[in-house]
């Protein structure tokens, strides 16, 4: 998922994680060159399962990730900070 402002890219993987990779960005928003590999991405991983799908909020400034137990967790987009979870009933 990228960010509202296209500077970042959330992907959630099989490995219970989401990665997220800031984008080098030209004036005219399109990003420039890949990032480098010395370039670590923030990782969010404290889910309990397989992740299937996240996405940004309409600020950018949270992500959300969602688990295939059910389970959807809310991350600070920014520092990566677990901002809470929300289970189905």
């Amino acid at each position: 998922a990228f960010a509202p402002d296209g500077r970042s890219l959330a992907a959630a993987g099989v490995d219970r994680a989401v990665r997220v990779w800031d984008l080098p960005v030209d004036a005219d928003g399109t990003v420039s060159k890949p990032r480098a590999a010395a370039d670590a991405p923030l990782v969010l991983d404290a889910h309990d399962d397989v992740l299937t799908a996240c996405a940004f909020a309409p600020d950018g400034k949270r992500i959300v990730a969602i688990s295939t137990n059910g389970t959807a967790r809310l991350w600070d987009a920014v520092t990566g900070d677990s901002l809470g979870v929300l289970a189905r009933p």
